[in-house]
């Protein structure tokens, strides 16, 4: 029976609604407009209808709004429920135009100017922009001109300029670790912020390259985390490594080897294979240019001895004990030493003019003979023979 009892549904689309059972409702409500009044009935809803009431309000005068009847409640009934009979009373007031702003409606006298409201209208931002407002429009998109008359119910409607967000500097909300990610925040002026993620991120300090010696390990260059000591090979903290040692070199071991006449020797030492550096200590702090002892002689020295007529002589050099060479102040090898005899120097007397020995081939020249003439030629031819006899032998000596 829908004349006396009905049920509302009072929530909204989404939301679980309110019921309202058995709920008695009128049948009619009464309304009056001036002298006029009239019956209306109550819809199944529980609100009224009204019907076409211009006629009953007087000229300059315009209904605009309805009260309950012996009380001061407004009533609308567009949006008021019916529960019971009741007379609702219109609202007759002197004829004005009603101009709406936004939501905001406002009265004027006929040719009156329109005034705009005082508050300025806001349209809220979204991620791109935020709005400042322009100016009052009509439904033709003509701007509010100030002095407009009112000469009919108008409707103006904000219109707003977008203005892209001018944000402020960054602002970190949440550290990012070496495995979590971060977050920053930075506002515009109107009051909307944005917030982006921050990567996970390493506190990276680089490590030069230090190159390896021969007995201590180097490293590469490399990038180290502060934060969880991981190291990576490069800054942006992409590619992590685990070793950057470079081995030493390494040192051997060489015995020292005594140098003789022909070949050089050596002194212990430690040698890098692969610089080639010596060491003469096994630590190798000890750096050597060379390591070689220079093949030398065990040399005695021979004084000079100077040469006699019979006897051979010899220069001043020295002797290599080891094997035998001989050698001058500089250690040239001497192929010859010996100063050869230089041989007796015999005078016309048959003696040497260098030692006094007598020449064992000389012959003495043979006294002369007084005689006559033909004895003495024949003298003097004897001694010519012999004398001739003795030169030949002294040449002879002397090419000895």
């Amino acid at each position: 029976d829908y004349t006396s009892e009905r049920i509302f549904f009072t929530g909204k689309p989404g939301n679980g609604p309110d019921v309202i059972k058995n709920v008695a409702i009128a049948n009619t409500v009464t309304i009056k407009v001036g002298d006029h009044e009239e019956d209306v009935e109550v819809l199944r809803s529980g609100l009224i209808e009204l019907p076409n009431l211009d006629a009953y309000v007087p000229d300059g005068k315009r209904l605009v709004g309805w009260k309950v009847e012996g009380t001061n409640n407004e009533f609308n009934p567009l949006a008021d429920r019916v529960f019971a009979d009741l007379v609702i009373v219109a609202t007759i007031d002197d004829f004005k135009w009603k101009i709406t702003f936004g939501t905001e409606e406002l009265f004027f006298d006929n040719n009156e100017d329109i005034t705009v409201p005082t508050n300025i209208p806001t349209k809220p931002y979204d991620d791109e922009n935020h709005y400042e407002f322009d100016c009052w429009v009509d439904a033709n998109n003509n701007p509010f001109v100030a002095g407009t008359k009112a000469t009919a119910d108008a409707v103006y409607t904000a219109k707003f300029t977008p203005v892209a967000h001018v944000y402020g500097e960054w602002n970190v909300t949440l550290e990012p670790g070496c495995d979590t990610v971060g977050s920053r925040t930075r506002t515009c002026e109107c009051g909307h912020s944005e917030t982006e993620e921050i990567p996970a991120t390493h506190k990276l300090t680089k490590v030069d390259a230090v190159a390896a010696t021969c007995t201590a390990n180097g490293n590469i260059e490399y990038y180290l985390c502060s934060e969880c000591n991981k190291m990576f090979a490069d800054e942006a903290g992409t590619t992590e490594i685990t070793d950057v040692v470079t081995l030493a070199h390494g040192l051997v071991h060489h015995d020292a080897v005594e140098a003789s006449c022909n070949k050089n020797g050596n002194i212990e030492y430690w040698e890098c294979l692969t610089c080639h550096k010596y060491y003469s200590d096994a630590a190798g702090t000890n750096e050597v240019d060379t390591i070689v002892t220079p093949k030398q002689h065990d040399l005695v020295k021979v004084e000079a001895v100077a040469a006699t007529c019979e006897d051979d002589g010899n220069i001043e050099y020295y002797h290599c004990r080891e094997c035998g060479k001989n050698v001058d102040e500089n250690g040239t090898q001497l192929t010859n030493v010996v100063v050869k005899a230089t041989g007796h120097k015999y005078g016309e007397d048959g003696k040497c003019s260098v030692c006094g020995e007598k020449d064992p081939n000389y012959v003495e020249p043979e006294q002369p003979v007084k005689k006559g003439c033909k004895g003495a030629a024949a003298s003097g031819l004897i001694s010519l023979i012999a004398l001739a006899g003795l030169l030949f032998k002294r040449k002879n000596n002397y090419n000895k």
